[in-house]
């Protein structure tokens, strides 16, 4: 949208050479890069475990809330990547890229505004320690038990038993 801030376009068959990028354009095309590669990064790998948090799997109900979440969740963002390949690069196409930006600037500052409005709702959970030591002693965990033999039957290997399980185990 800020014309100082792109070189100068180029057309196909013309006589002048086309003008590189100056340092000052190529920082901002790299910071834009840079944040959006740091933005997706902290987002996409951390919001699943944030709204897993809002509920309390031990509780029935909210257990089955965490499942209709998440599928929720991933309906849409797999909706806004439909979106995105399709709706906004047809806008770009046609109307210009400004469009397609301002679409997903927009777009941002409205999920900001619906994600702050809900701040005095969230389940937060109290940190026990560094993040930093629990991460460190799962690695330490995995290569503690990296020998150990897996049960004969799988199931064992996971908590949660559904209304399924627990009515074959009752006919048992």
């Amino acid at each position: 949208v800020i014309p100082s801030l792109r070189p100068p376009k180029c057309t196909a068959g013309s006589d002048s050479p086309c003008t590189p990028a100056s340092g000052k354009q190529l920082m901002v095309l790299y910071l834009a890069l840079y944040l959006t590669a740091l933005g997706t990064g902290g987002l996409k790998s951390s919001i699943s475990g944030f709204g897993s948090d809002q509920f309390d799997d031990s509780n029935k109900v909210e257990r089955k809330q965490m499942t209709n979440f998440f599928n929720w969740f991933f309906f849409f963002i797999s909706i806004g990547s439909l979106a995105a390949v399709t709706i906004l690069v047809y806008i770009e196409d046609n109307l210009g890229r400004q469009w397609g930006d301002g679409i997903c600037a927009c777009a941002i500052v409205l999920g900001l505004v619906v994600f702050l409005s809900g701040t005095r709702r969230y389940r937060f959970k109290k940190l026990s320690g560094s993040p930093l030591t629990q991460i460190a002693a799962v690695f330490v965990a995995a290569w503690k038990k990296r020998n150990i033999d897996l049960p004969s039957d799988l199931s064992l290997l996971y908590n949660v038993v559904d209304d399924g399980q627990k009515k074959m185990q009752k006919q048992k």
